[in-house]
């Protein structure tokens, strides 16, 4: 198993990691990237999140949370907003990282990972529902928020549905109006 593959041996961008294993990757990124000891650079990144993290500059409002980690914004540097998605600088960083390793990756190794992504055990896809479950309900959260928002502004239902290309009568149900 290579640091790009998680415990069960599915690649890191395809299955989530704990805050641990996440800190370490970080910890063995910047060690190789600057040539630091490994505890060198778990001090710097550490100083890093505990400056960005001083009571002066924390706000006290959960904005949002990262789609990859779950950390929320208060917790990160900074928050990447996307189409109803965020990414914090951390997990940009291992992306990157991964990114890298698999440009230097075999076509064997491409195929391998492949293959362990799509022949998964149900007992590892049940093992994900989980993650996506929460993934899902704070996407549909975050979209109940903004159609909130366009209903108190006096957007009408139709205008909405049209969006996101949903019939009318389904948007209401769906997010607390109901049918006429």
């Amino acid at each position: 198993m290579t640091h790009s593959e998680c415990a069960a041996g599915v690649p890191i961008g395809v299955c989530a990691m704990t805050t641990k294993k996440h800190l370490k990757h970080l910890v063995r990124v910047r060690a190789a990237q600057t040539g630091e000891p490994y505890a060198t650079a778990l001090r710097k990144i550490l100083q890093r999140k505990e400056s960005s993290m001083s009571p002066d500059t924390i706000q006290h409002d959960v904005i949002a949370h990262c789609s990859f980690c779950s950390k929320p914004n208060i917790e990160v540097e900074k928050l990447v907003a996307g189409p109803g998605v965020y990414i914090c600088n951390e997990c940009i960083e291992l992306s990157s990282a991964i990114i890298e390793e698999t440009r230097r990756s075999t076509s064997e190794d491409s195929q391998s990972w492949r293959s362990q992504y799509y022949d998964r055990t149900s007992d590892d896809i049940l093992g994900l529902l989980p993650a996506l479950s929460r993934s899902a309900k704070r996407v549909e959260a975050e979209l109940a928020a903004w159609i909130k928002l366009l209903r108190e502004r006096d957007t009408d239902w139709e205008a909405i549905a049209d969006a996101i290309d949903i019939p009318v009568s389904i948007v209401r149900q769906r997010f607390g109006a109901q049918p006429k």
